[in-house]
């Protein structure tokens, strides 16, 4: 009877050991795949969450044309309906993650569109977020 006590004792005073942090690529690939699917279904809500403050999209839009939108502009255009909302399947050749910095390389394709495209991400208090997208795109 002794020993249950002190095993009962053991276990309720010991420290909470809390989970490691999730590991770097898993982590970084599952914001990618839930911004490509948010930007598709034009979630506002998901979007939030996933873009850091200082978001920008780039895109080449071809010779000796290239644009920049803020997060604000990116969110205002997919909620009038003016990109976004075609499903793509993802295709993520390359994740390169260095501290709080990512890198990831990818193929978005659709019926009518391929979309080439090179995210940026940070990670801030333990989350990561989409900084930038660098993409270009080829209609089919």
């Amino acid at each position: 009877m002794r020993r249950i006590a002190f095993l009962a004792a053991v276990l309720t005073s010991a420290p909470a050991v809390s989970a490691p942090p999730a590991a770097p690529a898993p982590a970084v690939e599952e914001v990618v795949r839930s911004f490509a699917a948010a930007g598709d279904a034009r979630d506002l809500t998901a979007l939030q969450t996933l873009l850091h403050p200082g978001f920008r999209v780039v895109a080449d839009m071809g010779p000796g044309a290239v644009s920049t939108l803020d997060r604000a502009t990116y969110l205002s255009l997919l909620e009038q309906g003016k990109i976004g909302g075609g499903a793509r399947a993802v295709e993520l050749s390359e994740i390169q993650v260095d501290r709080n910095i990512a890198t990831v390389r990818a193929t978005l394709t659709r019926t009518d569109a391929v979309f080439h495209t090179t995210w940026t991400l940070a990670q801030t208090e333990q989350r990561w977020q989409i900084v930038q997208d660098a993409v270009w795109m080829k209609v089919r």
